[in-house]
């Protein structure tokens, strides 16, 4: 009997409550409360989607941190051999060659490689150049550099932040707008009433 009749009390002083709540300001219109309770929604979505813009980040840094590695290449200084001829571009109906292959001879891990290798034009008997080799010693294109891991998914994380915020930063403007529209709505309406005949 007694747990009842404090369930009863706290229910009444719940009432209690809510009543002194709602009288605390007499001027405040259902417009207002709306717009209280929508703007408290915004930034609770925005808590809940700010974090989570930055996830794609973090997959994209796991993601690249799970790339197989690879291939290792070196740069030694390679010399074109003296008795190969300067080479010259060639020009053909369908374009010049912006590269030639002439022999060469090069020096990896202590032990001497030759080989053809592609030239400028241009490039005289007995140059030296640097040319990119395998972990054979054999020439091989260079490999272009990937994007680092970091910068992407910093940047990928910093893109989507400024859309969640700007789309954010749109929705509160909308409610402002909205609201105020309402208000003015009712403000002409109370105006008429009040300077209408009776």
């Amino acid at each position: 009997m007694s747990g009842e009749r404090r369930s009863d009390a706290r229910r009444a002083m719940r009432r209690a409550n809510a009543r002194h709540h709602r009288g605390a300001n007499p001027l405040e219109r259902e417009i207002d409360i709306t717009e209280r309770r929508m703007h408290r929604l915004l930034v609770l979505v925005g808590m809940i989607l700010l974090p989570l813009a930055i996830v794609p980040g973090i997959l994209i840094w796991s993601s690249h941190s799970d790339d197989p590695p690879q291939k290792r290449i070196d740069t030694v200084s390679a010399t074109t051999d003296l008795g190969s001829a300067a080479v010259t571009p060639i020009t053909s109906t369908i374009g010049s060659d912006e590269s030639n292959k002439v022999p060469a001879h090069w020096t990896y891990k202590g032990a001497a490689k030759s080989g053809v290798i592609s030239v400028p034009p241009g490039t005289a008997a007995g140059s030296s150049l640097l040319l990119t080799v395998d972990q054979d010693g054999r020439p091989t294109p260079p490999i272009p550099l990937r994007a680092d891991a970091g910068v992407t998914a910093v940047a990928v994380v910093i893109v989507l932040i400024g859309l969640v915020i700007a789309t954010l930063l749109a929705l509160q403007n909308w409610i402002r707008t909205h609201c105020d529209r309402k208000r003015d709505i009712m403000w002409d309406k109370a105006i008429r009433e009040f300077f209408a005949p009776e």
